[in-house]
């Protein structure tokens, strides 16, 4: 897609100027130049893991004692925490890497019925990604970061950023809701973020807090869901040049029979950025995962590890 056709796109929603502004994220920080100035920023994001969060949603860290050649990071989705990706981190700590899993705010609870995800919000979410990504930079030579779903869009938004990643894979971004189309999405999303933090989704009517996994909360406040998907919406406004312009290869990890977001979003996004030399940019096409979002979860009913695993460990190791 051509630059004109894509901004025509974006620029067709109300409301969504504000995402062709620079970055609300304005800090000064604090980047491991080593391993050991790495092991003391990350033992800074331990430090917030009080009592209050459960031990498997923790932040994690599979370290080898020095830095290695490639460094990953791991963003999990939203509701969830670092226990979705513990199986897959350690597949990646086998493979020669050292791996952070850092937990979002407000999330990892020991109460699945938590009401600690009110006042959540898109900058507090940008701002604990970066300092994660300040924290790994000294854990490798090069610096590889991927995320499911929430997590997708954080790792690509980070890409708009940063100029010190290596490379991104974003896997079933959240940009958009389900097949709706992108200008509707972005409509439904302000009406989230104008909603009362008191009003809540189940995941799943029915289940409800039965669902599993039991490390993720089994609902939301709808308005913090509006935060993440603000967070796409600041991506796809990002203005040139982008930060990861010179350096970073970006992927996008797409399930074609994904239920639960826009890949054509996700496409021309990347269209957009690779046709018009924002960023060196594909789509990579995952025809043999199944009819799930979530291809990460070792607790998902309908988890597809054998299946999944092997070419997500290789999309992410290059």
């Amino acid at each position: 897609m051509r630059r004109r056709h894509f901004v025509s796109l974006v620029s067709a929603v109300p409301g969504l100027s504000y995402a062709f502004a620079a970055s609300p994220i304005s800090t000064a920080p604090v980047i491991s130049r080593g391993y050991d100035d790495a092991r003391v920023l990350i033992d800074r994001l331990q430090r917030l893991d009080d009592s209050r969060i459960l031990p498997v949603c923790r932040t994690a860290l599979y370290d080898h004692g020095l830095a290695t050649d490639v460094a990953v990071v791991l963003f999990h989705g939203f509701t969830n925490c670092p226990a979705q990706y513990a199986l897959m981190a350690q597949r990646l700590h086998a493979r020669g890497c050292n791996v952070l899993v850092p937990r979002y705010p407000e999330h990892g609870d020991v109460d699945r019925m938590t009401t600690r995800l009110e006042g959540l919000t898109a900058e507090r979410l940008m701002a604990a990604a970066m300092e994660a990504i300040d924290a790994a930079r000294g854990l490798g030579k090069r610096l590889v970061i991927s995320g499911l779903s929430l997590g997708g869009v954080l790792v690509a938004w980070l890409a708009t950023q940063r100029s010190d990643i290596d490379r991104v894979v974003a896997l079933a971004p959240a940009f958009g809701l389900g097949y709706l189309p992108y200008p509707f999405s972005v409509f439904a999303a302000g009406i989230m973020r104008a909603m009362p933090w008191s009003r809540y989704a189940w995941w799943d009517d029915k289940l409800k807090e039965k669902i599993t996994p039991m490390h993720a909360y089994p609902r939301f406040p709808l308005r913090a869901l509006g935060e993440c998907y603000k967070i796409g919406e600041l991506t796809i406004g990002a203005q040139a040049p982008l930060g990861g312009r010179t350096r970073t290869e970006m992927i996008f990890a797409l399930n074609p029979k994904d239920p639960a977001v826009n890949n054509d979003v996700t496409a021309q996004l990347s269209d957009y950025w690779n046709s018009n030399g924002l960023m060196r940019s594909s789509v990579v096409w995952m025809k043999s995962f199944p009819a799930i979002h979530d291809v990460i979860e070792p607790d998902n009913p309908h988890e597809c590890i054998a299946r999944c695993y092997p070419p997500l460990v290789d999309l992410i190791l290059g």
